[in-house]
């Protein structure tokens, strides 16, 4: 049992050990894994659909180019939208390195082309 012995534990420097004392009193950490209910879902974009061609479409148009690619995470309702059918593709035109991090943001000149990007999309569908 790791509780038995912490100091098997890495540490990041004498600030974050799991025995310490405070104040003339010894605190000891202790670590417990429970289950917290079903896992988070992920997605997989379907690159073979549509709505994925069409998405890639007006993104080369507006921007020049279009360069899918993945990054782990999960949305839970939009995997939901996919399980009941809908055609489910996710796009940002921020600032990817910022993306939830401490002070996001995104430019008006990025939502504006976003803005673009949606309103061809709209357009390819239309026709």
């Amino acid at each position: 049992d790791i509780n038995n012995d912490l100091s098997l534990l890495n540490t990041r420097g004498p600030c974050s050990r799991y025995d310490i004392t405070v104040d003339g009193k010894n605190l000891r950490g202790k670590i417990e894994f429970s289950d917290e209910g079903a896992p988070f879902k992920g997605i997989a974009c379907n690159l073979g659909s549509l709505g994925h061609k069409y998405l890639d479409q007006a993104t080369k148009e507006v921007y020049g180019t279009s360069e899918p690619f993945s990054i782990c995470g999960s949305l839970p309702l939009v995997g939901d939208l996919q399980e009941a059918g809908y055609d489910v593709q996710v796009c940002g035109y921020g600032h990817s390195a910022v993306y939830h991090g401490d002070n996001e943001y995104c430019t008006l000149s990025q939502m504006e082309k976003a803005l673009k990007v949606i309103s061809r999309l709209l357009d390819l569908y239309n026709q």
